[in-house]
């Protein structure tokens, strides 16, 4: 069974390899990384949901696109839980990216930026709605029932589904 542990102990036969080899399973995206740049140009306020734990997304977001990757969207949410993360009530907690932990929120603090943890799209809207005038939300995902069909129901969040079976090996190899 997966323990949350395990990228930190280097253990588990996938994600040493990944640690050892970034490249060999990640490329860098600068195309990519120009698109959300322009995304946030268009006022769309960019929100990175990941069901995986803060210390594996944060290696695979800075191979992907360098040290700077956080500046890329206004929140970011590990360890969400989806598809749960778009039907439960729960509040987001907050990560600690220089120990990556999650660590409770005080009472006075909200999800308006920064990294976070577990949650739901409910405790992000409300709190985001107590600091800003959100408008839209760009929404990456690459499972379509845990991503794309939740998002029915919040009108003002856009998804842009990333689905690598489309890719064909000349893509992949390029």
């Amino acid at each position: 069974a997966y323990r949350q542990a395990a990228f930190k102990e280097h253990v588990g036969g996938f994600f040493d390899k990944i640690k050892d080899e970034p490249y060999a399973y990640v490329r860098r995206e600068t195309a990519i990384k120009r698109f959300l740049h322009g995304a946030k140009r268009q006022g769309y306020f960019l929100i990175l949901t990941t069901n995986s734990f803060c210390d594996f997304a944060t290696f695979l977001m800075e191979a992907c696109f360098g040290a700077d990757w956080r500046s890329l969207f206004g929140i970011v949410v590990s360890n969400a839980h989806k598809p749960a993360f778009f039907h439960s009530k729960a509040d987001l907690v907050g990560v600690d990216v220089e120990a990556m932990v999650e660590t409770p929120l005080g009472p006075a603090e909200t999800a308006a930026s920064g990294h976070h943890a577990r949650g739901s799209v409910h405790a992000l809207e409300r709190d985001l709605a107590q600091h800003m005038a959100l408008k839209r939300v760009l929404y990456f995902g690459d499972h379509v029932h845990g991503d794309v069909f939740p998002l029915e129901g919040h009108p003002t969040w856009f998804a842009a589904a990333v689905v690598e079976e489309l890719f064909t090996n000349e893509d992949v190899e390029n």
